[in-house]
């Protein structure tokens, strides 16, 4: 798999994850553990090369 086949789960998981700004709700939005949803946006952020949020204890910015 090369840097630009990218699991279409893990880049859903980063546009919720986006678009509610909190781990915990994006994860329940998508059932899945906000452990879960976690390894998804780290694996998308090695494969594309690049960090895609910001993760601070107020939330996400992406």
């Amino acid at each position: 798999m090369n840097r630009f086949d990218i699991d279409v789960s893990a880049l859903r998981s980063f546009v919720v994850l986006a678009t509610m700004r909190s781990y915990t709700a994006a994860a329940r939005e998508l059932a899945i553990s906000p452990s879960g949803l976690t390894k998804r946006v780290q694996t998308l952020e090695r494969r594309l090369g690049t960090p895609l949020v910001i993760r601070d204890h107020g939330g996400v910015g992406a």
